[in-house]
């Protein structure tokens, strides 16, 4: 398609109809042809170019999200394995916990007994000291 002119639109008609002119109207349509299409292959250009530079930005933004991904699955294992060795802490604990109360019933146990035999060695002692 012509771009201007007299013969603007017509396409191939238009360069022919300037090919019966005599006065150079075929170059002038063939020039505003050609600075058409420059105008056209330059903006196709620069709209190329943006969308690369968008295309170009989401391939970052997208890398960088895979980095922070991995970053979060990374922290993730080593929460796990935290979490692991805390819980083995807590039950290390609480059978300590455990063991300690079962100690502190068989030592009160040992005391009542002592105590109960102190009494008797005292009934018996004062038994004796009331029978001399």
């Amino acid at each position: 398609k012509g771009t201007g002119g007299k013969f603007a639109g017509n396409g191939q008609a238009g360069v022919a109809m300037a090919k019966e002119e005599p006065d150079g109207a075929y170059l002038k349509a063939a020039e505003l042809e050609n600075k058409d299409l420059r105008l056209k292959l330059a903006d196709a250009l620069a709209q190329l170019t943006e969308t690369s530079s968008e295309l170009k930005a989401e391939e970052a933004k997208r890398a960088m999200a895979e980095e922070d991904a991995t970053q979060l699955r990374s922290w993730n294992e080593d929460l796990v394995a935290h979490n692991g060795n805390l819980q083995a802490q807590v039950d290390a604990l609480v059978k300590r916990t455990v063991e300690y109360q079962e100690e502190a019933a068989a030592a009160k146990a040992q005391v009542d007994a002592l105590g109960k035999r102190s009494v008797e060695y005292q009934e018996a002692a004062a038994d004796a000291k009331a029978t001399r």
